[in-house]
């Protein structure tokens, strides 16, 4: 497996965690979620920018090559 695919498949699960952490926060009392909530609604635009700026970085970053096949020992 790749490292982007390892990364692209540990996504969710980063997700999943960051949701859970913030409903549990906010049970404790930690914080209200709502003062979360009225943020993003502000602030979503800056949510797409850094999505953008972080698709045009990895495009922008070279590519492994595939592994070229070993060559064959020379005949005699």
């Amino acid at each position: 497996m790749s490292h982007r695919s390892r990364r692209s498949a540990a996504t969710p699960g980063i997700v999943l965690i960051v949701i859970g952490a913030v409903f549990l926060a906010n049970s404790l009392d930690l914080f209200d979620i709502r003062d979360i909530l009225r943020s993003l609604r502000d602030w979503w635009p800056l949510i797409l920018i850094a999505i953008g700026v972080k698709m045009v970085s990895d495009s922008r970053r070279p590519r492994p090559r595939a592994p070229q096949p070993p060559e064959p020992p020379p005949s005699t």
